[in-house]
This record gives C-alpha cells, structure tokens and sequence, in this order.
C-alpha cells in the first residue's frame, strides 16, 4: 500500500520512536491528526519529526526514553 500525500512516510519503528522520544502519538502507518495540533505546539513538533529522520536506522522495536513533560495527572506528553 502506497501512502497517501496527507500520510508521513515514516516507518512504525520510526513512529514507535516518535512516541517514545517526544510523546508525539500517530498511527504506525504515519498518520498524525495536525489539525488537533495547537499553534503554540507546532515547533515541537517539526523538532520531534525531524530528529527522528536524523536518527540512522533503528532495530525494530526500539522505543527510546521520553524527553515529554509530565501532564496533569501525572501522564507523559510532549506538549
């Protein structure tokens, strides 16, 4: 299946990254809902995607550490 141009042409190991470094959550076909993005959050972001596609090939499953704050009720976010 070939992506569509509203898809990223990110991996699910690249996406599973994305989540695990930056709390960024999107589906691990590549689809992140931008419109739900605020503004204010867009920088983050652009920061989170471009790191992962600096970052050399990973071994599958690889997660990484969280560099997201704490949100109320103490769950992780990126935002």
């Amino acid at each position: 299946m070939r992506p569509s141009p509203a898809m990223m042409r990110l991996t699910p190991d690249q996406m599973r990254w994305l989540r695990g470094q930056f709390g960024i959550y999107g589906t691990t076909s590549g689809r992140i809902n931008i419109a739900g993005v605020s503004a204010h959050r867009i920088p983050y972001l652009a920061q989170g995607i471009a790191a992962v596609l600096e970052t050399p090939s990973m071994p599958p499953g690889v997660s990484g550490g969280t560099v997201g704050r704490l949100g109320r009720g103490g769950r992780r976010t990126g935002w």
